[in-house]
């Protein structure tokens, strides 16, 4: 997630990135602008999830960028900063839907409050997107497959079908990718469905919670990567999405019953063998494989 600084005063910009908690906002990259035209840039060029913007700046307003912001439908949750409580300030802000407004000088604790509620923003925003494109995505299959003409036993099966095949293609995704940042949220985008409900069905179909089977994609990994590679084992953890190797070592123990040392000392060799003998197996039945 990043955020956009906007004001006409360098030191007002520099005490409000310094009161920001990048960490527990879970904000990777804050922009810092001092004109509007300066902001339309890097709205154009980045993306940007918060705008902070103050509302008197020379060469257009903060409501005026918010107005450039909604005319491009820009997925972005404003807070407006002022020194002034002015009527038509805040009457304005309603019209375009602006939630926040903060009065200079910026206390820590209102900017951390509003920070709050802008993510909640954001986060109801993507659920609702996610609903729309779940709903979209649902009625085109049903089109294509002539719903109307299914009785109703037909349909059951063909929810089956697709329940089915969006488990499946959600396993062949982890499968794929264990080292990307794996979540119900970023999952559920894939196959159009809100989280919530995948949740819910994956363990329903797999008998196996979602993140259960992401730990053991994971595992299972590391564990080919311990037997078949020479990589050190915080590097594995880092294969593996596991940034805290200390984190890594014990989750692996609590799966696999001993430290990822241990195992790569006690099979090794023995999976080096079995590998080998699969090796010329495989090549004498596919010669000219």
């Amino acid at each position: 997630m990043n955020l956009l600084i906007v004001d006409d005063e360098l030191l007002e910009v520099t005490v409000i990135e310094q009161m920001i908690d990048r960490k527990k906002f879970g904000i990777v990259e804050v922009y810092h602008a001092y004109r509007m035209n300066q902001a339309i840039d890097i709205l154009a060029h980045h993306s940007v999830s918060i705008l902070l913007t103050d509302i008197e700046m020379p060469g257009g307003s903060g409501l005026q960028l918010i107005e450039w912001v909604r005319s491009k439908n820009l997925d972005i949750v404003p807070i407006l900063l002022s020194c002034h409580a002015k009527f038509e300030y805040a009457q304005q802000a309603l019209m375009l839907q602006v939630r926040e407004y903060l009065l200079k000088p910026i206390q820590k604790e209102d900017l951390e409050k509003a920070l709050s509620l802008a993510i909640d923003s954001l986060k109801k925003q993507q659920e609702n997107k996610q609903n729309e494109q779940y709903a979209e995505y649902w009625k085109q299959e049903n089109h294509q497959n002539g719903m109307d003409d299914f009785s109703q036993s037909g349909n059951i099966r063909l929810e089956n079908t697709r329940t089915q095949d969006f488990i499946k293609k959600i396993q062949q995704y982890i499968l794929k990718n264990p080292e990307k940042d794996l979540n119900r949220t970023t999952l559920a985008s894939h196959v159009y469905l809100h989280p919530d409900y995948l949740s819910h069905t994956f363990k329903a179909q797999t008998g196996m919670s979602l993140s259960d089977y992401i730990i053991q994609v994971r595992i299972n990994c590391a564990k080919n990567l311990l037997l078949k590679t020479n990589m050190s084992i915080s590097e594995i953890s880092m294969r593996c999405a596991y940034e805290n190797t200390a984190y890594f070592t014990k989750l692996f123990k609590n799966v696999v019953h001993m430290p990822p040392k241990e195992y790569r000392k006690s099979f090794s060799k023995t999976i080096q063998k079995e590998f080998s003998q699969e090796e010329k197996s495989s090549k004498n039945i596919y010669p000219n494989y």
